[in-house]
C-alpha cells in the first residue's frame, strides 16, 4: 500500500525561516540539505534532478506567490 500523497512546498523569502521536523525522514534530510547547498536558483531540470535522487517527484507546475 502507497501511503504518500503529492504535496509542495514553497519558500517566499531568499533565505528561510522555518525548522521542518518529519519522522521517519528518509531521504527528505539530504534533498533539504542538497537544497540548501546551491548558490543559485535551481532550473526545473535540476529540481527534478535533486528530487529523483531523493526518491521524489515532481507532479505540478512551480507553486505562484503573491
Amino acid at each position: 500500500m502507497n501511503l504518500t500523497a503529492p504535496h509542495a512546498w514553497t519558500q517566499k523569502s531568499e533565505r528561510g525561516r522555518t525548522n521542518v521536523t518529519l519522522q521517519p525522514a528518509g531521504k527528505l534530510e539530504e534533498f533539504f540539505v542538497t537544497m540548501s547547498a546551491l548558490d543559485h536558483q535551481p532550473t526545473q531540470k535540476e529540481i527534478e534532478t535533486i528530487f529523483a535522487a531523493n526518491e521524489m517527484q515532481v507532479v505540478g507546475p512551480p507553486l505562484k506567490i503573491e
